[in-house]
């Protein structure tokens, strides 16, 4: 597979189970697929060595290399993607983590980095989350063969927990709070308790408020975003259905995000 990276384009497969990235150092893809394909060739003749050491990067170096990654693997999940280069820029404020060679980067290190995180009052959760950037970082550049070790990185305990159960007796404060082109979508999620991104991908498709058999209401397909078993059938709740229901008169739009969220229906 190739992809482009600034101007040039960049292959990256998988060879007797190890990942093979490089530079094509080209701008052509028609060009740039023939030289993966010749390195492949190469690579099955028994021409390359796998095992020879590239030369090891700082962690500054690696930054690039280690996003473009996340962003093959989690290409689907853009607030994940997002997430790790927030985190990944917040390594690099640290000038001796940032200039220090991946295989320098030990646990005397890792120690000076937490501690000045600590010191300058970030959360511990914070700097949990950096902490885990950096651990991914590094067993990726092991699995890689860029170096030998990852080092032990210890999380902080003592994580301030921000979980939030809303009761219901809270409902009617928590709907009178959200603005009025918000509440069918806040009261849609509460009573399917689905998750953010299940809510964005749901199509009027998956909808269906005749019951089948014995049931007293409809159901919803969750597609499923999070895993492939996240895929499931839910009941509807009489509120879940009014919603749903009085959204069908309102909007033609495919997806029920855009009819509930841009059409700013106030649910009466």
């Amino acid at each position: 597979m190739i992809y482009k990276r600034g101007k040039k384009y960049w292959y990256h497969f998988v060879f007797n189970g190890e990942h093979v990235q490089r530079s094509t150092k080209q701008g052509n893809p028609r060009v740039a697929r023939q030289i993966e394909s010749a390195y492949k060739t190469k690579l099955a003749k028994g021409e390359v060595n796998l095992a020879e050491r590239e030369k090891i990067p700082s962690l500054a170096g690696f930054k690039q290399r280690f996003l473009d990654e996340i962003r093959v693997r989690r290409a689907d999940h853009p607030e994940t993607i997002q997430f790790y280069e927030c985190k990944y820029a917040g390594l690099l404020k640290f000038v001796p983590l940032a200039q220090a060679r991946l295989d320098h980067v030990d646990e005397k290190l890792i120690a000076q980095f937490t501690a000045r995180m600590v010191n300058d009052g970030y959360e511990r959760s914070t700097i949990n989350r950096h902490l885990a950037t950096l651990r991914r970082g590094l067993r990726l550049a092991a699995k890689w063969r860029i170096i030998d070790r990852v080092p032990s990185i210890e999380l902080l305990s003592g994580e301030n927990q921000r979980e939030f159960v809303l009761a219901r007796d809270l409902e009617s404060d928590y709907f009178d709070a959200c603005p009025e082109f918000l509440r069918n979508w806040a009261r849609f999620a509460l009573e399917t308790g689905m998750r953010r991104k299940e809510l964005r991908s749901l199509k009027w498709a998956d909808v269906h408020v005749d019951p089948v058999g014995k049931a007293r209401r409809g159901y919803i397909h969750v597609r499923g975003t999070k895993s492939q078993n996240s895929k499931r059938n839910l009941s509807l709740t009489a509120a879940a259905q009014i919603v749903l229901l009085r959204q069908r008169q309102i909007s033609q739009c495919e997806s029920l995000e855009a009819s509930i969220n841009l059409r700013r229906e106030p649910l009466s």
